[in-house]
Order: structure tokens, then C-alpha cells, then sequence
């Protein structure tokens, strides 16, 4: 899979890099403790099984954040 490089295309510096990572990581852990008391708590798993695996998509993404994973892996500096 080829991906075109655009003139309108800013590299990525290490602060907006970090604040990403920090948010997506943020996200992810704040769903993950807070589906575990409470109303989601009730022996239901339909309610508590999709907040989890947003919680897991926004730990992926702030991994894929800091590594330049897809879907930021047009954001990769030049090597």
C-alpha cells in the first residue's frame, strides 16, 4: 500500500506527539476504571463490554500515537 506524500503535509513534533499519546491514554484509562463499579457492575455484560473495547481502541491508538502506527504513520519523521 503506497502512500502519497502531499505538499500541505506538517512533520510532527515531539510536544503535539506526547499530548496525543497523553490523551489517548487518558481516555482509555478513565473508561477502564470507571466501568469497574458501579451501574456497569451489575452482572450485565452487553453494558459493560463496549465501553471496555473503546477503552482498548484508545489504548491502541496512543500507542499507535507514539510508534507511528497506523493510522499516524503518515506522521512519521523521514528516515
Amino acid at each position: 500500500m503506497n502512500v502519497k506524500k502531499s505538499d500541505t503535509s506538517v512533520p510532527d513534533c515531539q510536544p503535539c506527539r506526547l499530548v496525543g499519546t497523553g490523551l489517548f491514554l487518558f481516555v482509555a484509562t478513565y473508561i477502564w476504571y470507571h466501568t469497574r463499579n458501579g451501574i456497569y457492575n451489575n452482572g450485565f455484560i452487553y453494558k459493560k463490554l463496549p465501553l471496555r473495547l473503546i477503552a482498548i481502541g484508545s489504548l491502541y491508538m496512543s500507542f499507535a500515537r507514539f510508534i507511528y502506527l497506523p493510522p499516524f504513520k503518515h506522521l512519521a519523521p523521514e528516515k
